[in-house]
């Protein structure tokens, strides 16, 4: 028997007074070994334990 298990990547906000989920992610395969924004914060960078890199927009969570 065989298990496909599918990870989660979540965008929090954290503050003294609460914190709050954003978003869930599907993006990878396996665990993110980094994430990254770039100066604007316009974009995330990610790469994962399967070695993909990906480049996801902050304002849709799509790939660029």
């Amino acid at each position: 028997m065989c298990h496909i298990v599918k990870f989660h990547q979540c965008v929090c906000s954290y503050s003294n007074e609460a914190n709050e989920l954003k978003k869930k992610l599907k993006i990878s395969k396996k665990n993110l070994r980094g994430v990254e924004f770039d100066e604007s914060g316009a974009s995330l960078l990610t790469i994962s334990k399967d070695k993909t890199f990906r480049i996801l927009d902050t304002e849709t969570w799509t790939v660029k």
